[in-house]
């Protein structure tokens, strides 16, 4: 009778320590996706699953059920129309190739880059004119040093400069031709020289 009980109470503590460590059945797991629109700024994702429905604002990141389906992904902006993208639930990183114009923020940005980059390359290109027309003037005394007032004849005055960059951008535009453009080019580099 004694090893009854004690079967019986093996068994009884055996049932219940397996029903204590046993994962409930309505225990959700969670992971996160992140979703970004490197050519859109302004985007919203609406991210869809057999568990549910999502929304991010790109980049953002967003916890998700796991699931054995994939991602449904529809990416949209105000104005423009929405493009879907379809990825593995295992994933947790997704780059949407979805594109929009820029802000105006974005524009005046771009722009005030590109401008600094221009001025950048002309100024430079001028510098290296500067440098080539130094290295052409004549020496009246050679034991010392390079003749000052020959190279201050050489340096273009502000104005001239601003005159080069819109004669530059007339002949970029091809409103004006070659010949004009150095032609033009020659008559304010020499101008301070008369």
């Amino acid at each position: 009778m004694l090893s009854k009980k004690i079967s019986l109470g093996i068994f009884l503590f055996t049932f219940l320590l397996s029903n204590c460590s046993a994962k409930p059945q309505n225990s959700v797991n969670l992971t996160s996706l992140t979703v970004e629109t490197p050519n859109c700024s302004q985007a919203k994702c609406r991210v869809k699953d057999n568990s549910g429905v999502y929304y991010v604002d790109t980049p953002g990141t967003i916890p998700v059920r796991t699931s054995n389906e994939g991602f449904d992904i529809v990416c949209f902006a105000e104005g423009e129309p929405p493009e879907n993208l379809i990825v593995s639930s295992f994933v947790n990183f997704v780059s949407h190739p979805f594109s929009c114009p820029d802000t105006e923020e974005e524009k005046k940005q771009k722009a005030e880059y590109l401008e600094t980059i221009n001025n950048e390359k002309y100024l430079e290109t001028i510098n290296n004119e500067k440098r080539e027309n130094e290295e052409n003037v004549p020496c009246l005394d050679c034991k010392t040093e390079i003749n000052k007032e020959a190279l201050k004849e050489q340096t273009l005055s502000e104005e001239d400069l601003i005159l080069l960059q819109q004669l530059e951008e007339l002949f970029e535009q091809g409103l004006i031709s070659e010949v004009v453009y150095e032609k033009e080019k020659q008559l304010i580099n020499n101008k301070d020289q008369k």
